[in-house]
């Protein structure tokens, strides 16, 4: 099966280039645009994605809210959680968590397994509140928090951490840092989001695929929990989120792509295009 991660429709990805084009304006115009980055390594399971204004969203269908006998809602949460645990006992044996550094193997572990299990419920029904569910358990976790920010901004810890998972798990820790701005804590993706950033300017060449795919995530996760309005009040945050003009081209546009995309989950695309560019300083 796919990578998990959203990856937006082709026609999005399009609308989305021109529309960053636009955005940076006369200094990147004359500049080749780069090439949209592809999927981390491949991993066991697919995200659905509409090709629309919820391009950022898992599009899993979800239970209606009315219509449904009681008993058949309960049903299908049981079949449901059946087939996740299936899924679950399917995949490969979970090794022990190795060379933690500071932090404790059973909480390593215990992240470890609340990453599998949301990988278990990817693309049923209640996926969305599941992955909501594992996630506040990791913040529940006393090393939860700082596990999912190391496994974000430390390729070297996730790999020491989750073995062969680790591309998972940082797809999954990107949910944990949703979680935790919805809960007010701002902190934690800000800091993940500007170190990310200062480590891809950092870097030469070519931009790492796997790494400009989690900033892509962190920051249309984080635009579409804040919303258009968080940008609009407080026109420095998208310089504590890291961004500056004097960027490299290509991370500029990620940055206008992906609040474009958050944006678009709550309000128009011109809207959206209209925030992200307030929130840029262009």
């Amino acid at each position: 099966m796919r990578n998990p991660r959203t990856v937006a429709g082709a026609a999005v990805l399009a609308l989305l280039v021109a529309v960053s084009l636009v955005l940076l304006g006369r200094e990147g115009a004359h500049e080749e645009a780069p090439a949209v980055a592809g999927p981390a390594p491949s991993v066991p399971a697919p995200r659905a994605v509409s090709a629309v204004a919820t391009a950022s969203q898992d599009a899993s269908p979800t239970l209606p809210a009315t219509g449904a006998p009681q008993q058949v809602l309960q049903d299908m949460e049981e079949n449901v959680r059946v087939m996740a645990q299936e899924r679950l006992s399917s995949m490969e044996p979970a090794r022990p968590a190795e060379n933690v550094g500071r932090f404790k193997r059973e909480n390593v572990e215990q992240v470890r397994d609340a990453f599998r299990e949301m990988l278990a419920y990817q693309g049923l029904f209640n996926s969305r509140r599941e992955r909501k569910r594992l996630a506040a358990e990791v913040l529940d976790n006393p090393e939860g928090r700082d596990i999912a920010a190391q496994t974000l901004s430390d390729p070297a810890f996730a790999k020491q951490a989750f073995g062969e998972f680790q591309a998972e798990a940082r797809y999954f820790a990107v949910e944990v840092v949703r979680e935790a701005t919805r809960r007010g804590d701002d902190a934690l993706a800000l800091s993940v989001v500007s170190g990310l950033t200062s480590e891809l300017a950092a870097a030469r060449g070519e931009l790492d695929r796997g790494r400009t795919q989690d900033l892509q995530d962190l920051l249309r996760t984080f635009a579409e929990v804040k919303g258009p309005g968080a940008f609009q009040s407080r026109q420095q945050l998208a310089e504590q989120l890291g961004y500056s003009r004097n960027l490299p081209f290509e991370i500029r546009k990620i940055y206008i792509d992906s609040l474009v995309s958050g944006f678009w989950v709550t309000t128009d695309i011109e809207e959206a295009k209209r925030v992200a560019m307030l929130a840029v300083g262009g």
